[in-house]
C-alpha cells in the first residue's frame, strides 16, 4: 500500500495529527499494523512523531511489533522510538509478542512509568496473564508492596482472573497479608462482586478484613446489591459468625435474598437468625421484632412450641 504523490501533500497535513484514522489511530500507527514501510517513511520525512500514541494509548511501535514487522522495528528504533514506553504499553495490552521483542531489542523490564508503577503492577492491574509470566521468566520481583499495603494479588484482585491470582500463590504470595487498612484480597474481590474468583478465594480460607467493622461493611455492601450467588456463597461458609450485632441484620438479607445455602449441620443463615429470635442460640432477642410474633419464626424452623 504505497503512498501516490497525490497522496503526500494530504499526508504532510495529517502526518502530526493525532487519531485521525478510523478508531483513534494515528496515520503512522496504521501504517505500521499494516507493515507499509514505504508509508512510515514518508510520515516519518514529513514530521510524524514515532511516538505519538492512539487514543488508546498504544503506540507505533506496539503495533510493528504485534504484527511481526522486524523491519518496522528497526526502522522506529532508529529514529528514537521509546522502546520502554512502547513495553508499558505492551505490557497493559497483553501484548506476548510485543514484550518479548521489546524485552529482547534493550527493553528495560525493571522500568517504572512516569507514575512509578512497575511494569509487573501493571501487568497485574490489567490481567495481562501472558506478560506477567513473560516478566517473570526475566526475574520481575513479585514481592513490591505499595504505600497503601497492597501486594500484587490486591491489585490482581481488580481483575476477576482466577488464572492470575493462582500464578501470584504459586510464585509464593501470601493471601494471609493485609493492606494497611487490615484488608485482604477477598475483601477487594467482593466489593468488585466477583463471584468465581471470590468463591476460589474462600476456598482457600482468606479473610475478609481485620476489622470487624470493615467486614460487615463488606458483606452489607454485597447484600444491598441484590447478589444472591455471592450473598450465599459468603453466608454458607460462614463470614457471617461471630459478628457482634450482626444477628438482626442478617435476618433482613436472609429473608430478602432467600439465602438458603446450608452450612455444615444443614442450616441456612435464615435458621440461624431465627434460633436466635426464639432464644434456642444465644443473641439478640430485637431479632424477634423482624417477625410478627415469635411463632412465626418457630413455623419457619418447623419447631414445636409448647
Amino acid at each position: 500500500m504505497a503512498v501516490s504523490k497525490n497522496d503526500k501533500c494530504q499526508i504532510q497535513i495529517t502526518a502530526c495529527t493525532s487519531n485521525s484514522v478510523g478508531d483513534g489511530w494515528t496515520p503512522l500507527y496504521q501504517a505500521c499494523v499494516l507493515g507499509d514501510l514505504e508509508t512510515v517513511q514518508s510520515l516519518i520525512r514529513y514530521g510524524a512523531s514515532v511516538n505519538m500514541q492512539t487514543i488508546s494509548g498504544e503506540m507505533p511501535l506496539n503495533a510493528a511489533c504485534q504484527h511481526g514487522h522486524g523491519f518496522l522495528i528497526q526502522t522506529l528504533l532508529d529514529e528514537r522510538a521509546d522502546i520502554n514506553q512502547a513495553l508499558v504499553c505492551a505490557v497493559q495490552k497483553d501484548y506476548d509478542r510485543a514484550v518479548k521483542i521489546l524485552l529482547y531489542k534493550g527493553g528495560d523490564f525493571v522500568y517504572k512509568g512516569v507514575d512509578g508503577k512497575s511494569l509487573i503492577k501493571l501487568a497485574c492491574e490489567h490481567g495481562s496473564i501472558k506478560a506477567i509470566k513473560i516478566l517473570s521468566d526475566k526475574g520481575a520481583d513479585f514481592t513490591e508492596i505499595d504505600v497503601n499495603g497492597k501486594t500484587l494479588i490486591h491489585v490482581a484482585c481488580n481483575t476477576n482472573s482466577v488464572e492470575l491470582i493462582q500464578f501470584l500463590i504459586d510464585k509464593g504470595l501470601d493471601l494471609g497479608i493485609p493492606d494497611k487498612y487490615g484488608r485482604f484480597a477477598l475483601f477487594v474481590s467482593i466489593d468488585k462482586g466477583f463471584y468465581e474468583l471470590s468463591k476460589y478465594l474462600v476456598q482457600k480460607s482468606c479473610p475478609i478484613s481485620i476489622s470487624e467493622e470493615d467486614t460487615k461493611t463488606a458483606l452489607i455492601s454485597v447484600f444491598e446489591s441484590g447478589n444472591k450467588e455471592l450473598s450465599q456463597l459468603l453466608v454458607s461458609n460462614g463470614y457471617t459468625e461471630k459478628l457482634s450485632n450482626f444477628n438482626e441484620t442478617m435476618l433482613y438479607y436472609a429473608r430478602r435474598l432467600e439465602i438458603n445455602k446450608v452450612d455444615s449441620d444443614g442450616r441456612t443463615a435464615l435458621h440461624a437468625a431465627c434460633r436466635v429470635a426464639c432464644g434456642l442460640w444465644p443473641g439478640e432477642q430485637s431479632i424477634a421484632r423482624m417477625f410478627n410474633n415469635k411463632y412465626e419464626a418457630v413455623n419457619m424452623l418447623e419447631l414445636d412450641v409448647d
